[in-house]
């Protein structure tokens, strides 16, 4: 379903989902994709509910792909799942079947940063959605900040794709993750299957864990697979300019 810009439009949407409810979802429940490299990368072994993810990339390097696919197998079968495509990029029936599981999944297409800002923050206080994500770009800080504070009311995980160019600005999520794109080789058995990507992903922030643990992950966005290439250890300590709220 798509909605538009009207504001009237995107708050029958946010009734809507409040409306589906979200019995039996506990509170602070960690939160895995069942692909075991990456659930032990996670800070405390998954993601939580009622926080924030930021994932720093370059466009087209696949970090959309990857954000998108690993929190929709976190959040299967908890609740309603809201993309926000302002840009109007997505094409729903391409989504992989996870987004499909007997839960809501909409899609919620803005004509304005300002009312879209508005609808992410609806959407993440309303405790029928288990999942909220998007690319987020030219918000304020104290903006950020208060989409935060509105997943942890909501109980919530929002999942934000941001430009590599906010690794130096302060972080108001619990996870913050850098993803890099690898190249892959160009022999037979990749030209077979052109689905498959690669990349680094190192953590920057977060509240638990090691900031500068890396690994490297390879997964089939056709195939709904994900592998740990390697693990990296540790790297030098992200930027010192971010910080906590």
């Amino acid at each position: 379903m798509e909605v538009g810009a009207q504001r009237d439009v995107v708050a029958a949407l946010a009734e809507r989902i409040e409306q589906m409810g979200q019995a039996g979802r506990p509170i602070g429940d960690r939160l895995r994709t069942g692909w075991q490299g990456l659930d032990h990368f996670w800070p405390g072994g998954g993601l939580r509910v009622g926080t924030t993810v930021e994932w720093l990339g370059e466009e087209g390097s696949g970090v959309w792909s990857l954000a998108l696919l690993s929190a929709a197998r976190a959040m299967a079968g908890r609740g309603g799942i809201v993309i926000f495509d302002r840009r109007g990029e997505l094409y729903p029936p391409g989504l992989p079947s996870v987004f499909w599981g007997g839960a809501l999944s909409v899609v919620i297409r803005s004509s304005s940063a300002k009312e879209e800002l508005w609808a992410w923050e609806q959407v993440l206080r309303s405790r029928g959605v288990a999942l909220a994500i998007g690319r987020i770009e030219g918000v304020s800080d104290p903006s950020l900040r208060r989409l935060a504070r509105a997943a942890e009311q909501g109980q919530t995980l929002g999942v934000w794709v941001r430009p590599m160019l906010a690794r130096g600005s302060p972080c108001w999520s619990e996870i913050r993750l850098a993803f890099q794109s690898i190249m892959l080789p160009r022999g037979d058995r990749y030209r077979a299957f052109p689905s498959v990507r690669q990349g680094r992903l190192t953590l920057l922030r977060a509240r638990q864990g090691h900031p500068g643990r890396q690994i490297e992950v390879q997964w089939n966005e056709q195939a709904d697979s994900l592998s740990v290439v390697s693990s990296l250890g540790y790297s030098a300590p992200a930027s010192s300019q971010a910080s906590w709220a």
